[in-house]
Parts: C-alpha cells; sequence; structure tokens
C-alpha cells in the first residue's frame, strides 16, 4: 500500500527543493518488483491544495515519473484506476458540483453492460482501423486534421481480456467507454476548441481552444483560468507541443482532444 496525505503531497510540491524530482524513485520501483498488480484510487481529496504550487514545479515533478511507468510496462503490471478518490465533499464545493449527482453518475456508468460496450467499441475501431486521416468538426468553431495511418486502435470496455494483453494493453479505468489512438504526431492542423469546462489543478479551465500548425501547437487560450494550464506547459519538457495521449496531467488538455471522438454510450 502506497499512501500519500493531503500534507506530503502539499509539501512535494511547494517545499521540496526541486532537486530532488528528478532522483529515482527507488522505494517505488523496488515495491512494482513486487507485485503484479495494482488499483489507483486518485486524490487529493481537496483540489485546493493544486493551486498552492506552480504549474512549473508540477511539470518538472512529473519527471520522476518516467522510471516507473518503464517499470510497470517491463513488468507488465496490470492497473486498474479508479478515480473514486476524486469524488469528495471538498472536490464537489470547489468545483461547482452536485456531490450526489456526481456519485451517481460514477456509479452508474461503472456499473453498465460491460459486454455491451464492448461490441459497440470494436464496431467504432473497426471504423478507425480502415481510416488514414480523422476530421474533427463542430458549429463551436472546431476544425481539427490529423493523420493515424496504421496506428494501432484500442478499445477500453473495462475487460482486460487475452486479446488486450497480446496487445500489451495492461491498464484500465473505470468507469470505462472509450476507443484510443495515437495520431501521427507531426499531423495536427487545425483548431479545437472545448465549450466543456476541464478541473484542472484546482480550477475549472473554460472556454481552452488549441490551435495546431504544421504539425505543432501554435497557440492556446482560454476564457477563464488560463493559467492552471499554462503552467504546466511552460515547465513542461520534450515534444510538448506535439498532439500526443499521455497518462500524466501536463498532457490532459491533448489528451481530451480524443474524447471528441473516443466516447461511446
Amino acid at each position: 500500500m502506497n499512501l500519500t496525505t493531503q500534507n506530503s503531497f502539499l509539501n512535494y510540491f511547494t517545499t521540496l527543493p526541486e532537486k530532488y524530482y528528478g532522483k529515482t524513485p527507488r522505494a517505488m520501483l523496488s515495491l512494482l518488483d513486487q507485485i503484479d498488480a495494482q488499483i489507483v484510487l486518485f486524490g487529493p481529496k481537496d483540489p485546493k491544495v493544486l493551486t498552492m504550487a506552480s504549474g512549473e514545479r508540477f511539470s518538472k515533478s512529473f519527471e520522476s515519473e518516467k522510471p516507473v511507468m518503464e517499470k510497470l510496462r517491463e513488468r507488465k503490471i496490470r492497473t486498474a484506476y479508479l478515480p473514486v478518490g476524486y469524488i469528495t465533499p471538498e472536490r464537489a464545493l470547489n468545483y461547482g458540483f452536485d456531490l450526489s449527482k456526481w456519485r451517481s453518475n460514477n456509479d452508474q456508468a461503472t456499473d453498465v453492460d460491460m459486454q455491451k460496450m464492448a461490441t459497440l467499441g470494436k464496431n467504432l475501431s473497426s471504423k478507425l482501423h480502415h481510416a488514414s486521416k480523422v476530421h474533427v468538426s463542430h458549429s463551436n468553431g472546431t476544425d481539427l486534421t490529423f493523420a493515424i495511418r496504421d496506428r494501432p486502435v484500442h478499445v477500453r470496455d473495462g475487460i482486460i481480456d487475452q486479446e488486450d494483453v497480446s496487445k500489451g494493453n495492461y491498464t484500465e479505468s473505470l468507469p470505462s467507454g472509450s476507443v484510443l489512438v495515437a495520431p501521427i504526431e507531426s499531423s495536427a492542423e487545425g483548431t479545437v476548441l472545448f465549450d466543456t469546462p476541464q478541473a484542472l489543478l484546482g480550477k475549472m479551465l473554460k472556454g481552452f481552444t488549441m490551435s495546431f500548425q504544421n504539425g505543432k501547437l501554435a497557440s492556446f487560450d482560454a476564457k477563464e483560468n488560463l493559467d492552471a494550464f499554462a503552467g504546466i506547459y511552460r515547465g513542461a519538457t520534450g515534444d510538448k507541443d506535439r498532439l500526443a495521449s499521455n497518462s500524466s496531467i501536463r498532457r490532459r488538455a491533448n489528451r481530451a482532444l480524443f474524447r471528441m471522438i473516443q466516447g461511446f454510450d
């Protein structure tokens, strides 16, 4: 069991000297050598602690996650992500959510016919299997294209079966229900506007817009709380201006792009 409390979480992102962020997390790697499955419950329960640290510090701290992710892939550790640690009174109050409706929505989305969902997912994935280019458009101004060509398509249906294992898929999130495909990183062109607010680092990012030119992020803006994304982006390294999908928070805005073509009821 690996427990992170509110105070330890806050201290890690606010008072710990940044030089320690790049150190190899030997204790965690040792723990992963002893297990073959894990369940992640998420947190912290109060998102206000997320606003007490800069986005740049968050981005730097994520560098220490790389050897952990490599170990998970190396040992093929099955992982279930259950975001029950997010559904708290503190988060509901901070983001303006109705707690009872939030919990009910999560429970109903989890308690579904996963075999039926798997069938729907396979029908959608078959269309992407035979596609070379994706065009996402909407009356709100979204007009984005990117290539996928021969990239593999993954169905997330709440079930980790033998087919998933054979393809190297060892993780699942509940509630589930998505179809994932990684784009050709240099192919993105156009603009995407998110009219659904996104909870990010203790704030509600509203009216977020991203524009891509020649396969790179050319500009981004938001109607409210742009700093929640901008700080993380400034502190990130590598090909952060490429369209991609990643489990870490610094890629959350990019990952949201795919929800526009992933979701199915």
